[in-house]
């Protein structure tokens, strides 16, 4: 009796030797399914991060290239990063730059029309001009002639008042040329300068780029920091834009700050990393110049900014 109630105990004890062990298999193959899910997704973010980061180099040495051409170039560059670009943040910075390359545009072709229609002004000027010299001569060589031949003198004097009104012309007329002559090279200065925004033209402004620091309350081996423009209020005042160079393991390194802000820091750009770097700076102003420099960060949690 004792053996036959023994049997099934056992029996039970086997099947829970048996559970227990399909139990550890199955929590081992779940761990292991889960630790692979896992490192899966850390290698594709790390991969995603680092195409991102090549991307951001890509972008920043053509930018270099690309923003150093005519403006119709500039005009296409800007429209294809507003359709590609991958944030809503950096197709709004890219389409105010397109808004502001088809202004220059515009410009450029209504100072292009004027010049042509001061090129037809001023080539029918000289005509008048020449004609009017012509004439001019003409009446003194017959006033040589006349005078040499002993003609009366009713037909000198008629010819001489001839030559005075030919000659007073003449004048009139080359004022004109001249006056039309400058406008035009103003024209085609103008024409130069709006071509050339915002390249080719440095500016030399008492400005400078400054940083605050504080050790982030996420992370304690992170810091928090805002660089920002330092400089008097009226030429703060000129400022377009400012863009931002960052270390290229920063995501989309190249920054564009287009909003003043307030307070003391002028276009600031807020963000967090563990290390210091020099940061490239390059203000561009309302009128077309650019003013470039750079600012080493400096990491002092004193609230103050750092020179």
């Amino acid at each position: 009796m004792a053996e036959e109630q023994g049997t099934p105990a056992k029996e039970i004890e086997k099947l829970k030797l048996k559970y227990g062990f399909l139990k550890f298999l199955l929590g081992t193959f779940a761990i292991s399914i889960l630790s692979l899910v896992i490192n899966w997704q850390i290698q594709e973010k790390r991969l995603q991060f680092e195409i991102q980061t090549k991307e951001s180099d890509y972008i920043a040495q053509f930018l270099e290239r690309g923003l150093y051409k005519e403006l119709e170039k500039r005009r296409d560059f800007a429209a294809y990063f507003v359709r590609l670009s991958p944030s809503e943040e950096s197709r709004r910075r890219w389409r105010n730059y397109l808004e502001f390359v088809e202004g220059l545009l515009k410009e450029a072709r209504e100072a292009e029309k004027i010049i042509a229609e001061k090129d037809a002004e001023l080539k029918v000027a000289a005509e008048k001009v020449a004609f009017a010299q012509q004439q001019a001569e003409e009446a003194r060589a017959e006033i040589i002639r006349l005078s040499t031949s002993g003609s009366n003198n009713e037909n000198v004097d008629n010819l001489k008042s001839q030559l005075a009104q030919s000659s007073k012309e003449a004048e009139t007329l080359r004022k004109q040329l001249e006056e039309l002559q400058g406008a035009l090279s103003k024209k085609r200065i103008d024409l130069s300068s709006i071509r050339s925004k915002p390249i080719d033209t440095e500016a030399n402004y008492p400005i400078s780029a400054s940083n605050v620091a504080q050790r982030s309350k996420n992370r304690s081996d992170y810091w928090d920091w805002t660089i920002f423009i330092k400089g008097p209020d009226d030429v703060l005042e000129k400022i377009e834009y400012v863009e931002y160079t960052l270390h290229p393991t920063f995501p989309n390194p190249v920054r564009i700050i287009n909003e003043r802000g307030y307070g003391p820091y002028a276009f600031p750009l807020s963000t967090s990393g563990w290390g210091t770097f020099t940061v490239k700076v390059k203000v561009y102003y309302k009128d077309g110049t650019y003013q470039q420099m750079s600012h080493y960060l400096k990491f002092i949690d004193d609230g103050a900014a750092n020179k």
